[in-house]
């Protein structure tokens, strides 16, 4: 009885032993999660200032483009009589609208690769936390399973 009590207390503490390497690593999976998690979020985030930045860039680069172009319309056609003016400025008119209708298709662009590159961001993330996911089942499978032997020994002692 002593020798199977001896070999019980040995299970026992082998049990122990395997539930807490399993916390640990409950736990260190649960560090890398989150570590991958904030990686990825702060790639996105950082995806995002350089969108914003090259968005904010755009529109200064076309607004600066048609104030020169505006600048330089007015100048020239205070050097015209009536005639040219208007004509000048009915040209001036339809390459503006061009000009406008080319920067907001590059912006509906740049918000189109915005979008994509939020999508796999989230699509990155999702997968990560899957990952975990099925890393901490199979601990905890391992964990209840070292349980139920150890709670079967000790109904058998």
């Amino acid at each position: 009885a002593l020798a199977k009590a001896a070999g019980l207390e040995a299970d026992l503490a082998r049990a122990r032993k395997e539930l807490k390497d399993a916390e640990d690593l409950s736990r260190d999976l649960a560090k890398q999660r989150d570590e991958k998690v904030e990686s990825l979020r702060a790639s996105h985030c950082e995806s995002m200032r350089d969108l914003e930045a090259s968005f904010t860039s755009q529109s200064q680069v076309a607004s600066e483009a048609a104030s020169q172009l505006v600048n330089a319309a007015v100048q020239e056609a205070r050097k015209m009589n009536e005639a040219n003016l208007m004509a000048l400025r009915t040209e001036l008119e339809a390459t503006l609208a061009t000009q406008k209708a080319q920067a907001r298709e590059q912006l509906r662009e740049a918000a189109t690769q915005a979008e994509e590159a939020r999508a796999e961001h989230e699509v990155a993330l999702a997968r990560a936390r899957d990952e975990h996911g099925v890393e901490l089942r199979e601990a905890m499978a391992s964990l209840t399973r070292a349980q139920e032997d150890h709670a079967k020994e000790l109904a058998s002692a």
